[in-house]
């Protein structure tokens, strides 16, 4: 993978408002191997 992780990322956001079942959704995909890490967060958070 590259060299930021999901959570590195989710932790960058620094609270953002990123509901845990958007988390749970990019890990989910991104273990999978399906997506990227962007998958399922909010836009508002991009």
């Amino acid at each position: 993978g590259s060299g930021i992780t999901i959570y590195d990322y989710i932790i960058a956001l620094g609270g953002r408002d990123v509901r845990k079942r958007d988390i749970a959704a990019v890990v989910d995909l991104a273990e999978k191997g399906e997506g990227d890490m962007f998958y399922g967060l909010r836009t508002e958070v991009l």
